[in-house]
């Protein structure tokens, strides 16, 4: 339950709730279960807030400070997010279908079970976020750093990663059917037994990554850089592979087209 004096506070004009805020700095904001939807709370000073189960649907938080904040289960349907600070925040299970979050930081976060479909993250910044067991279909995180960040089992279906950085980044068993990988930058990442069905992955660099058991069938690798992968066991049957590198690739095992 919302403490009632706080969520007042909060209601009135932003700078007279920053001013209260940085007045105290120690106290606990306890938002849970809030309904804040369709507030403009730009710029507000909400780093550490509980607000998990709040309701921000529509709410409009350009640029606001939720840095470790907890929004476990929380609904944030059509909210705006742009250059919010969500570092090290807990979006577990939360529900941000057609958010948008472009230019957000997110370095750190869990968003596990998080819902994100059709999820704006352009030029996100998800260094070592947790999204394992996300759903991200039709997303798009196109230019976002997602370098080290887990994404075991994570729905990525026709998903917009154009020019995204995901080196070092873990999709063991993540669906990225149909998804767009123009220039991204997969080296060294992880993407055993991940589903690659149809996707776009020209010009994409997965110099030194894992696609062991991979199902990379149909899908459209000109250009792209295998040079050391290790593709023991992958699909690639009816893969464009015009001018792919696969220098050093390890391909034991992997299914093409016959000759």
């Amino acid at each position: 339950m919302a403490n009632q004096e706080q969520l007042t506070f909060l209601k009135r004009k932003i700078n007279i709730w920053n001013a209260w805020r940085r007045r105290n700095l120690d106290v606990q904001l306890d938002l849970q279960g809030a309904d804040l939807s369709g507030m403009n709370l730009s710029r507000a000073l909400l780093q550490a807030a509980d607000l998990s189960e709040s309701n921000l649907n529509r709410t409009t938080l350009i640029g606001a400070n939720l840095s470790q904040a907890n929004l476990s289960a929380a609904t944030c349907i059509e909210a705006i997010l742009s250059k919010a600070n969500l570092t090290r925040s807990v979006l577990f299970k939360a529900t941000l279908v057609d958010a948008v979050l472009v230019d957000a930081t997110l370095i750190g976060a869990n968003l596990i079970a998080t819902t994100l479909i059709r999820a704006y993250l352009n030029k996100a910044a998800l260094a070592g976020a947790i999204l394992s067991g996300a759903t991200l279909y039709e997303a798009n995180l196109s230019g976002a750093d997602l370098s080290g960040a887990l994404l075991i089992s994570t729905s990525l279906i026709d998903a917009t990663l154009a020019q995204a950085n995901l080196s070092g980044a873990n999709l063991s068993n993540a669906n990225l059917t149909g998804a767009n990988l123009f220039e991204t930058n997969l080296s060294g990442a992880n993407l055993a037994t991940a589903t690659l069905v149809k996707a776009n992955l020209s010009a994409t660099n997965f110099s030194g990554s894992v696609l062991e058991g991979a199902d990379l069938s149909e899908a459209n690798l000109f250009r792209a850089n295998l040079s050391g992968a290790n593709l023991s066991n992958a699909n690639l049957q009816g893969a464009n592979l015009l001018e792919t590198n696969l220098e050093g690739a390890i391909v034991t095992g992997a299914i093409f087209d016959a000759l």
